[in-house]
């Protein structure tokens, strides 16, 4: 189980962090809007944001700690991008955007999916 972080062994880290510094310097980044003609867009956004940040996260903890427990890496993985999630809420406002108690949930919902989309990837592997 977990081949995708032995295969891709020395991109999981750089990949990872260049993908939390782009997302950070996006929602850095005062807003623009960005109308694709649907309602609750920019929750889809958040979620799938997460969901790639989780995925990556998920993937550099299994390869770090090759021996931790699904629930221990679980929590790890949820409660440091849920952290980061809600500062990066809490920091926008010093940007002229919003903070948002939503736009977290869906940040935390979208780190959920990766986590389990990771599991799910490696399980059919």
């Amino acid at each position: 189980m977990f081949e995708l972080y032995h295969k891709y062994k020395n991109y999981v880290k750089p990949v990872l962090l260049i993908y939390w510094i782009l997302l950070f310097t996006l929602t850095t980044i005062p807003s623009v809007p960005m109308d694709f003609g649907f309602q609750f867009q920019d929750k889809i956004e958040h979620s799938v944001a997460f969901m790639i940040l989780s995925f990556m996260f998920t993937s550099y903890i299994y390869q770090k700690y090759e021996n931790i427990k699904k629930t221990k890496s679980f929590f790890m993985v949820i409660i440091i991008i849920a952290l980061y999630a809600a500062l990066d809420e809490l920091h926008q406002p010093l940007v002229g955007r919003i903070c948002d108690i939503w736009d977290f949930i869906f940040d935390v919902l979208g780190a959920i999916l990766g986590y389990f989309l990771l599991l799910k990837f490696e399980e059919k592997r």
